[in-house]
């Protein structure tokens, strides 16, 4: 495999912009990067856990499994529709913030909430002292 030097790498770069800056060649870029991503689904995704969270598909697959297939939190499966494939979209990975690392996977609204809430453990706690002294409503 060949190793680029940074002028390479910026020659590469500039060239691809120039080609793509045409709408024809545009646009046959797009189809054909859909079609990859489509025949390539799990490539794609292994790439975007390594940069994003330092994990690669097979270990993912390997939380999954340990979580049973479901939230770390909440203990159930996740059952948000992901608006471009319409199927239901993988848990999500939640790492801490301050170091990286993975805690676990999580669905959608418990990972929303822990992100609403700032992971702010204090807060989390007057929510469920909130809900515990007003179980029954007013």
């Amino acid at each position: 495999m060949q190793v680029l030097t940074e002028k390479q790498k910026k020659a590469r770069a500039d060239a691809q912009r120039k080609r793509l800056s045409i709408p024809e060649n545009a646009k046959k870029h797009a189809e054909r990067s859909k079609q990859y991503r489509l025949l390539h689904p799990d490539r794609r995704r292994n790439v975007i856990l390594k940069n994003k969270y330092g994990i690669t598909l097979e270990q993912f697959n390997e939380i999954l499994m340990t979580q049973n297939g479901v939230c770390a939190c909440c203990k159930k499966p996740e059952t948000k529709i992901n608006n471009q494939t319409k199927k239901v979209q993988p848990l999500s990975v939640d790492h801490c913030h301050e170091t990286g690392k993975v805690r676990g996977l999580l669905c959608d609204v418990c990972n929303t909430t822990l992100g609403k809430i700032k992971e702010n453990i204090s807060t989390l706690g007057s929510m469920i002292d909130y809900l515990l002294k007003n179980k029954g409503g007013v």
